[in-house]
């Protein structure tokens, strides 16, 4: 299962795409959007789109993208703006992977989806854009408060299992 957000929808399309036409394997691909911006879901329930505002930058635009192809796309999941941010916040902390709120988005559907019986011992993939020398401060700075010392604190990460382990 490949779990991404859509943008332009050029991720979930083109990988997708290669991995359904090119490879020919059998794959569910899952796309994610904000729950208060969720045009695609309410164009394929045949409602009319209500695009509205949300945290989750570069995911929402209130319109579908014409790069998006839905006839590959198995799935829309919805995420909310929250639900995202603490995501990203967990993937830091119990992690170390620096993201910003689209890909706590995409994570959440995939944690969501992976606690769900009929996907019990798929492998799950979800998309997400890290940056190799962390993270824009102003682009991120729902996700990560600066502490007194004018840090971000993402320091110090706990010994846990991980993440996708305890949903």
């Amino acid at each position: 299962m490949v779990v991404a957000g859509i943008g332009t929808g050029g991720t979930i399309t083109g990988i997708s795409r290669y991995i359904k036409q090119a490879r020919g394997k059998h794959i569910l691909s899952v796309g994610v959007e904000p729950a208060s911006s969720a045009v695609i879901t309410q164009t394929l329930r045949k409602a009319p789109a209500r695009p509205g505002q949300t945290k989750i930058q570069g995911l929402g635009a209130g319109f579908i993208p014409d790069t998006l192809d839905l006839a590959i796309v198995d799935r829309v999941e919805t995420v909310e703006d929250e639900e995202a941010i603490e995501t990203a916040r967990r993937l830091a902390r119990e992690e170390g992977v620096l993201c910003g709120i689209s890909c706590g988005a995409a994570m959440a559907a995939a944690l969501r989806l992976a606690r769900d019986e009929q996907f019990k011992g798929q492998t799950f993939v979800s998309s997400c854009r890290i940056s190799p020398n962390g993270i824009s401060a102003p682009r991120c700075s729902t996700v990560f408060r600066k502490n007194s010392a004018g840090r971000l604190p993402v320091t110090g990460f706990k010994k846990r299992a991980r993440l996708g382990e305890r949903g």
